[in-house]
């Protein structure tokens, strides 16, 4: 009887399609987790630029006398091309998807939001809410 010293061609092809599967895999496991951190990442800069865009809108509101739309005291805030938080023309925060500010009573509402992305996650962005109590002009004098 013959004793066998080695594998065959056939083991040896079989082995190195089954190592090659396994690292595709995880290559692929892997691919997802970095797409999925350098998305979060994304959006947590997104989020960290609209919370000083309401930064700068609690400031103006704070010292506010008269607030008509999404005018205060005369400084203009409007949404830009591309989805840019303009303060008087000058960007304030890029990627917002919705800007308001209501104004019920003596109370003035700003809601922000980011923008969708086009790759971005199934759920609805988070939306940043500020609630002011103005000044009268009346308390002012």
């Amino acid at each position: 009887m013959r004793r066998s010293r080695g594998f065959t061609i056939l083991e040896v092809m079989v082995a190195t399609a089954m190592v090659a599967c396994a690292a595709a895999a995880i290559g692929g496991v892997i691919h997802g987790f970095q797409s999925e951190d350098k998305l979060a990442q994304a959006y947590a800069e997104d989020l960290d630029g609209l919370r000083l865009a309401l930064r700068a809108i609690e400031r103006d509101l704070m010292s506010a006398t008269k607030v008509e739309g999404t005018t205060i005291d005369g400084i203009v805030y409007e949404l830009g091309p591309k989805g840019c938080l303009l303060r008087d023309g000058k960007v304030v925060a890029e990627s917002v998807g919705s800007f308001s500010i209501r104004q019920r009573l003596d109370f003035a509402t700003v809601r922000l939001s980011p923008a969708p992305r086009a790759q971005g996650r199934s759920t609805s962005p988070r939306e940043l809410v500020l609630q002011v109590h103005l000044r009268r002009l009346e308390d002012v004098r």
